[in-house]
This record gives C-alpha cells, structure tokens and sequence, in this order.
C-alpha cells in the first residue's frame, strides 16, 4: 500500500507537471495567438482607416480644386477687365492729345484764306496741311461730315439758326463753322454749325 500510494503521489506529481507543462505552452502560444488576433484586428481597422483616410484626401482634392478654379476664373475676370481698362485708357489718351491739335489745324485753314494773294506761301500751308490731315487720319481721326445734312446733336453744336434758303430743308446744317472730328464712333469735337430754320 505504501507503494501504491507512492506511485500514486508519483503519478499525481507527475500529472501536475504535465499539466503545468502544458498551461506554459498553451500561455506561450496565447501572445501569438493574440497577437496573430490583434494584427487582424489591426489589418480591420486599417481598412476603414485607410478609406477614411481617402475619403479626406478626396474632400481636401476637392476642396483645392475648387479654389485653383475660383483663382484662375478671378484672373481671367481680371485680365478682361484690365484689357478693357488699357483699351478704354489708350482711346482716351488718344482722344485728350488730338483735341489738343485740333486747333493747329484749324490755324492752317485761317493761314490758307489770308494767304489767297501769296502762291508761294500758300503751297506750303497746303503741304503742311495735307501732312496734318494725314497724321490725323493715319490716328483713325475723321472729319464728321456736317454741310447739308440734317442737325444731329450727337455730332454738331449748333451756335446760330438762320432762316432756310431756297433747297435747304429745315433742321439741315446750313454752314460749318469749325469742322468737328471723331475717332470711331466717339465725338473727338462736335461741329460748330448754323442750322436753317
């Protein structure tokens, strides 16, 4: 009996070691088991990261977007409205220095009628003129045509009404006064004209 119950104390310890044994190597195998688990819980939460993660780089894509379009529509907006600025400001400047000539011109056409007795000066007063005439048309200036035609005043400023001669209508340019000029459809100076009533 003594050595059965020896045997069984043998056996007993020796279950227990195996048994202790075996909780070491089921521990040991339980990190990696869990970590195998946590790194396909991880690889899970990865997924939804990684498409959350997209989903802001699309929105800020996007939102980017959105500004490079607003940016370039603002250029382009300003580049027009600078084009028309320039444009307007160049016909202006234009328009300020051949009104400052005009009157140069004018003196021309007074020289030509004093100078009727003198051939020699008169011819020179023509060539100068005819230059003049030519600058101005080479600057896109042209005479507004005003005699015998009915009274606009867009275009002529009437400083007289005289009574209407024989074949001249009523509102029509009887004279002018001073020629009037214009660079495309903008008056340069009005024509000073009589009007026949």
């Amino acid at each position: 009996m003594a050595r059965s119950r020896k045997s069984e104390k043998e056996n007993l310890e020796n279950r227990i070691e195996n048994e202790t044994a075996a909780e070491e190597q089921v521990k040991e195998e339980t990190p990696e088991t869990e970590a195998e688990g946590q790194d396909e819980e991880k690889k899970a939460d990865e997924k939804p990261d990684l498409s959350e993660e997209l989903e802001k780089v699309t929105e800020e894509l996007e939102k980017y977007k959105d500004l490079y379009l607003r940016a370039r529509a603002d250029f382009e907006n300003n580049r027009k409205r600078n084009e028309g600025i320039r444009q307007t400001s160049y016909t202006d400047g234009k328009t300020d220095a051949v009104e400052k000539i005009l009157p140069v011109g004018d003196n021309f056409e007074r020289a030509l009628d004093a100078a009727k007795d003198d051939e020699a000066i008169r011819a020179g007063i023509e060539l100068i003129q005819k230059q003049f005439e030519k600058a101005l048309t080479d600057l896109g200036v042209t005479e507004i045509d005003a005699l015998g035609k009915p009274f606009d005043p867009n275009l002529h400023n009437a400083v007289m009404q005289q009574p209407a001669g024989e074949g001249e209508e009523h509102g029509t340019v009887k004279q002018v006064l001073l020629k009037g000029y214009k660079i495309g459809d903008k008056v340069v100076r009005h024509s000073m004209v009589i009007v026949a009533e």
